[in-house]
């Protein structure tokens, strides 16, 4: 979920349905819900995990989870475009009809992780969207993952991905995955040393005189 935007990100939304009803995953031996059951974000008041490079994961709050949906929209339209998915004068509609389509209650979304990343000397670095692996679906999912860019290269970005997997182990996903889009290296990198493999490519050939 790149220029000028929040750091190891790679727009990761994925091109194959989308699970119905996700349901597991985050970092640490927290539960979130009972087992079997998907949780919400009631579920998750007062929750705070210390991660590797002190880093801790917490919901995001209402004020965040706006701010957080007004740039995953304008990023993930701008991937699109550039990746030659959308045509830009409705990229945005069209990012905000997917957004809206995958979180249709919000940051309440069961199935959904909305979580800020944040230490205690530089306060909140980064974020995550996750989903959670539901009946269908053994894999979790992550939407969205960033690090803001003043705070890339403490080690914040493999901390948050630690994180999700072992939150991922831990509600029973046998794995977890995410899309990069093409050109972002410095995304698909930290991807690779974090043992994420390929599993299939989507290529596209321009046609016309203009090509």
């Amino acid at each position: 979920m790149v220029a000028g935007r929040r750091c190891s990100r790679g727009s990761t939304r994925p091109r194959v349905p989308d699970p119905a009803g996700p349901g597991g995953a985050i970092s640490g031996s927290i539960l979130i819900g009972a087992p079997g059951r998907w949780p919400t974000p009631d579920g998750l008041r007062g929750y705070s995990h210390d991660m590797p490079e002190t880093l801790r994961l917490r919901p995001m709050t209402d004020t965040e989870f706006a701010l957080f949906r007004a740039r995953a929209v304008r990023d993930y339209a701008a991937d699109n475009v550039k990746a030659g998915e959308w045509p830009p004068e409705r990229s945005e509609e069209l990012a905000e009809a997917q957004t809206d389509r995958l979180l249709p209650e919000g940051m309440r979304t069961p199935g959904m992780l909305l979580l800020m990343a944040e230490t205690n000397q530089d306060g909140p670095v980064g974020y995550a969207w996750l989903a959670l692996a539901g009946p269908e679906a053994a894999s979790a999912w992550i939407y969205d993952i960033a690090i803001d860019e003043e705070q890339r290269g403490k080690g914040y970005g493999r901390a948050l991905l630690n994180g999700l997997e072992q939150a991922a182990l831990e509600h029973g996903c046998s794995s977890i995955g995410l899309n990069v889009f093409a050109g972002n290296d410095v995304a698909r990198r930290l991807y690779e040393r974090a043992g994420f493999r390929l599993t299939s490519i989507h290529m596209a050939k321009p046609l016309g005189p203009e090509a």
